[in-house]
């Protein structure tokens, strides 16, 4: 083997590493259509709450959360093509989100990116989230 595959081996392996490490603190989500910006519905509260929940009701409600798909950031997920600078994009917009964001990377891909570092200050709150295929 030359050094050059061996190297690639070693940091696939890192990436697999950290995204099982990951995966114990996501949450499941079911990702049906690619899209770089999906604004989850909010429930309103009932127009008469009862007495009891009258001080939970006064709160504001928690802030919409965006989600930035890899794959709408041109991540092709063939475990062949580079998808780092998709990731790298997708990063950027998610970090740059006013509300709350996720980056996602959807299960039933096989993505292929090189060591890189994910910078911030972040805007808002980001988590990343990575769905596996159990």
């Amino acid at each position: 083997m030359d050094c050059s595959y061996r190297c690639c081996l070693v940091v696939l392996f890192a990436v697999h590493l950290c995204f099982l490490a990951l995966s114990a603190q996501c949450r499941p989500f079911e990702y049906s259509k690619p899209s770089s910006y999906l604004v989850v519905s909010q429930i309103s509260a009932s127009p008469s709450p009862a007495p009891e929940a009258a001080a939970a009701a006064s709160q504001p409600p928690s802030p919409q959360v965006s989600v930035f798909s890899v794959v709408s950031y041109g991540a092709v997920g063939d475990g062949v093509a580079d998808d780092t600078q998709a990731f790298k994009v997708a990063w950027d917009a998610a970090c740059q989100a006013d509300d709350p964001a996720v980056l996602l990377v959807p299960r039933h891909y096989t993505f292929m990116i090189q060591s890189t570092i994910f910078t911030g200050p972040c805007t808002s709150r980001l988590v990343l989230q990575v769905v596996f295929m159990f």
